[in-house]
């Protein structure tokens, strides 16, 4: 009975130490480590700091969005003046008008002075002047002073007054520049023969308008300097040759809004029949690097008068 418990108590000791050897073999520890090392790098995988959840990925990717960039506010154009004056020959039936042009008291020395062709409302038929199509400085087709005159004359068929507004185009120095003006009227033809022309009616005056018009050029511009207080905006920039959203508002309460409108091929749009009034020009798609006007207050608002028909210049800088 005793040698059997004690071979029972061997066989109990020896299972005890292959157990025991198991458990402490290089081979098992590795292995043991090898699967906790695999789970711990797939939790840090999932959960690194820098990397963030799979749902948050488009959060993080979008950036903040810039305040909308404003138009620059519409800058006061030089105060360069034309003085026109016309004669009527009865005899010859015809107009002798003079354009001369007038600088401001700090103003550069004018050399040339320019009016646009679609001014013109009758036949010439002499004076002292150049046709040019178009005039190398300024871009614009009409009738210009010869040499560095700033002055020219034009002779047209018929009855010319000067009434209303144009605008002129000046060289200035280098720079090309808009001026304001007198512009042309031609008075309707007459019968020769009174007493064959239609019966006779009672003589009317139309009264004067009491709505203004505001009348936009757009021009763009390539490789424009940084520094741009000389730059030549209207003698280097090009006039747009497609369409262009503008939206004019008015800044005063009791006008009613003027509405919106679009550029045409040649780079213009105008806005007719306005209140008389202090309005505000945007373009909404884009902004202008550069924009002036005739008649414009310290704010940048363009001011319309049943007077005289306002302009407004914009200039778009490629890559701006």
């Amino acid at each position: 009975m005793t040698t059997l418990l004690s071979k029972m108590l061997t066989l109990v000791l020896i299972s005890a130490s292959l157990l025991s050897f198991t458990s402490s073999s290089p081979e098992a520890s590795a292995s043991s480590a090898v699967d906790r090392s695999d789970a711990v790098i797939h939790v840090q995988g999932n959960s690194d700091k820098n990397e963030p959840p799979k749902d948050d990925q488009g959060k993080n990717d979008k950036k903040e969005k810039p305040d909308k960039e404003k138009n620059k506010p519409i800058a006061e154009s030089n105060d360069y003046q034309v003085q026109v004056a016309c004669t009527y020959d009865k005899d010859l039936d015809q107009s002798e008008c003079s354009f001369t042009g007038v600088a401001p008291e700090d103003g550069k020395k004018i050399g040339l002075i320019q009016l646009p062709a679609t001014a013109v409302c009758a036949e010439i038929v002499g004076g002292d002047h150049e046709y040019v199509d178009p005039d190398p400085n300024t871009n614009v087709t009409g009738y210009r002073s010869r040499g560095n005159e700033a002055a020219f004359s034009l002779i047209l068929q018929g009855e010319v007054t000067a009434s209303g507004s144009a605008t002129y185009w000046f060289k200035v120095a280098s720079s090309v520049v808009p001026a304001s003006g007198a512009g042309l009227q031609c008075e309707p033809a007459v019968a020769e023969d009174p007493a064959e022309s239609a019966p006779e009616a009672t003589a009317t005056t139309e009264p004067a308008s009491s709505s203004g018009s505001l009348t936009i050029s757009t021009y763009t511009c390539i490789d424009v300097p940084t520094e741009r207080e000389d730059y030549d905006w209207f003698g280097v920039c090009q006039l747009l040759d497609g369409p262009v959203d503008y939206v004019l508002t008015s800044v005063d309460p009791d006008t009613e809004p003027a509405g919106s409108g679009v550029a045409t091929a040649t780079g213009e749009t105008t806005f007719g029949e306005l209140e008389p009034g202090t309005y505000r020009l945007e373009r909404t798609d884009a902004t202008w690097c550069h924009a002036e006007s005739d008649n414009v207050n310290g704010e940048g608002d363009v001011i319309i008068t049943a007077e005289a028909p306002s302009n407004v210049w914009t200039f778009f800088c490629s890559g701006e």
